[in-house]
């Protein structure tokens, strides 16, 4: 710290400008100092400039991740109707595509069905009992109606008790009011039944001597549609207006009958779409290339060097990305083996160019194709094993895998069945579905029927009964050890009597390893869950696929992975970033620096305080000195010019 605010005289007996001299000899003391933080300024412009690389190159990362997916091309789906007002369309989760032609001949609708007519919603009714509402062939839902409950009351209890209907009340007129009860979902199946023990005239179904009871206001029906014309046309009958598998693609919203006329429903790839994303793809990795480029550039024109200017790494990594777009993807299925086919180049200055009407062309002959030349694509020659890919980490090559245990499910078997009556409690995710068998009144399929329906009635869909032999088996859908599921016989008060027979055994998930191809592969473990087998150490670290097979692979199954044209790029930021990337290790040893600079610049500090401190200290004591001197020449002075006084007496 400057002690130019410590006491100071200033000259005052020397006549000097002492604190300017003080000055003058710090600022010729300090330049040292000044050279070094000078270094350190141009040191922070070089990290600032890594620093604008790092961002680019994440922008960059995010735009190759999403074309390199393997779904990414595949994804982009248009669809369209010919006739929006009667059949309206969305672009389902699937990436198929395909085309429909059809009329609707009538919508879906729901059942309605309406009460007598009540004076008031709110009056208490004179009525006990119980009111019963089916739907379709679903077990019938009971609510009791007691004395002081009102038609809103019942309407009420209704809506509560889950019967698959809504229920309210409709003023109809004056001391006119009506219970209306409409099914939730559409279609012929969903029929509503009414019947009541209430005593009330108006909640029984109507009949010629009570014409004032339940009665339909809408019959529930299917929705219609018609494929084609004549005696070999085609009608498909659907419980919803909402229609997601008839066009591969395609959600359809039907919206009113076309009375015959035609509606063709298209679902297509979409290339305007995926022009975009190329072009996307193509800004990003220009906005890397060119922030690297100006940075490590020298400007003749203005005589300015980049703040990367001379750096190998920078120079390295902007080669590299250059040579990237370009270079050759590996294997491919298709009529494209590189970039140039598709409309992507790299100019004179370094520049990626897209030729959007090249690029249009490809896609218009084999779209799906440019997409696999982007993506990345795991492809096994072994069609038990299905959904295949490679991860971002995935390097390019052949690999293996052996399938030495394959997924099982959890399976509870009662050998030989049972011999009399018992009464079962199956759960499995938090749902309880009782049964109770009889072998003495029921054959074989007949308890496996009531089973799986007692099953179906809990809503336990990934259970299922079947016979295996002599043995009762039933099984959950689901593969590997964490799907469970217990079963317990009960008594005559409800008590658990143990598994009734049933002996379990527990699921097991796929077991299996990967290596490289080639004549001494290095094996190493995958890790399974269910069906799903992921690799997660050595090259293939990221593939993934799932086993179907119900037995072990007789040959290891043999993937090859290609990672694209997105992918070569992927693999120069893979090099570039992270924690132990191109661009960290260069920042880190910008910090080193800075650091190294920063410690010296603070021992400059210190000694020049004590220079300053001690230059300060020796001018004071000058002055004081002077001071001093001149007191006691004035002094003498005095004495001398009084003995002449006394002289001339």
């Amino acid at each position: 710290m400057s002690s130019s605010g410590m006491f100071s005289i200033g000259g005052i007996a020397s006549g000097l400008d002492t604190t300017g001299i003080i000055n003058q000899l710090m600022a010729l003391e300090r330049q040292p100092v000044t050279r070094l933080q000078s270094t350190q300024a141009q040191l922070r412009g070089v990290d600032n400039a890594w620093s604008q690389v790092n961002t680019k190159l994440s922008s960059l990362r995010t735009a190759v991740d999403a074309i390199s997916r393997p779904d990414r091309f595949s994804s982009l789906v248009t669809v369209s109707s010919s006739n929006t007002d009667a059949v309206g369309v969305a672009r389902a989760a699937t990436s198929a595509t395909g085309s429909v032609s059809f009329s609707v001949e009538q919508l879906a609708r729901p059942q309605q069905v309406t009460s007598g007519v009540f004076r008031s919603a709110t009056d208490p009714l004179a009525a006990t009992g119980r009111l019963d509402v089916q739907v379709g062939t679903k077990d019938p839902v009971s609510i009791d109606v007691v004395a002081g409950d009102s038609l809103q009351t019942i309407a009420n209890k209704l809506n509560r008790a889950n019967a698959g209907v809504t229920a309210s009340v409709v003023k109809t007129g004056d001391d006119e009011h009506r219970l209306l009860i409409s099914s939730k979902d559409s279609g012929a199946a969903n029929t509503v039944q009414v019947s009541s023990t209430t005593g009330l005239a108006q909640l029984a179904p109507a009949t010629a001597d009570q014409p004032d009871g339940m009665r339909v206001l809408q019959s529930a029906q299917d929705a219609v549609l018609r494929l084609g014309t004549g005696d070999d046309a085609i009608v498909v009958r659907r419980s919803s207006n909402t229609v997601t598998d008839l066009v591969p693609g395609a959600t359809l919203t039907l919206r009113k009958a076309t009375n015959g006329d035609p509606v063709t429903v298209t679902s297509q790839r979409d290339p305007e779409a995926a022009v975009t994303a190329v072009k996307t793809y193509v800004e990003a990795l220009n906005g890397a290339i060119k922030t690297l480029n100006d940075l490590t550039r020298y400007d003749a024109t203005a005589k300015t060097a980049g703040a990367l200017q001379g750096d190998p790494a920078a120079r390295r990594l902007l080669d590299q990305l250059r040579t990237a777009v370009s270079a050759p993807p590996g294997a491919t299925d298709g009529p494209f083996s590189s970039a140039a086919q598709l409309g992507i180049t790299v100019d004179r200055t370094g520049t990626v160019t897209l030729d959007d009407a090249k690029l249009r062309t490809a896609l218009q002959e084999d779209f799906d194709a440019v997409g696999r030349l982007f993506g990345r694509t795991a492809t096994p020659d072994d069609a038990r094993a299905t959904g295949v890919i490679g991860g971002v980490a995935t390097q390019a090559g052949t690999y293996q895998v052996r399938i030495l245990q394959p997924a099982s499910a959890t399976r509870a078997t009662a050998p030989g069945g049972f011999e009399e009556a018992k009464t079962f409690r199956i759960q499995s995710a938090g749902r309880t579905a009782t049964v109770t068998l009889d072998p003495a009144t029921m054959g074989a399929s007949e308890i496996v029927d009531a089973l799986n329906a007692a099953l179906r009635t809990a809503q336990i869909a990934t259970l299922s009964a079947r016979r295996d032999g002599d043995s009762l088996v039933i099984e959950e859908s689901r593969m590997g050890p964490a799907s469970t599921f217990t079963i317990q016989e009960l008594g005559a008060d409800g008590r658990s009597l143990g598994s009734g027979g049933f002996a379990f055994a527990p699921g097991q998930s796929v077991v299996g390893e990967i290596a490289v191809a080639g004549n001494d592969p290095v094996w190493l473990p995958m890790t399974g869950a269910g069906r799903q087998l992921t690799a997660s150490t050595g090259p293939g670290a990221g593939i993934s696929l799932s086993w179907n097979g119900t037995e072990k692979s007789d040959e290891p199954v043999a993937i090859a992975f290609r990672p694209g044209l997105a992918g070569n790029v992927h693999t120069v930021l893979r090099a570039a970033e992270g924690v132990d990337g191109l661009v960290a290790r260069a920042r880190k040893g910008i910090a080193d620096q800075i650091n190294v600079f920063q410690t010296r610049i603070d021992g400059f500090q210190q000694r020049l305080e004590t220079r300053e401190s001690t230059l300060r200290r020796q001018f004071v004591a000058m002055e004081s000195a002077l001071a001093q001197m001149n007191a006691q020449g004035n002094w003498l002075a005095g004495q001398l010019s009084g003995l002449r006084n006394l002289n001339q007496f």
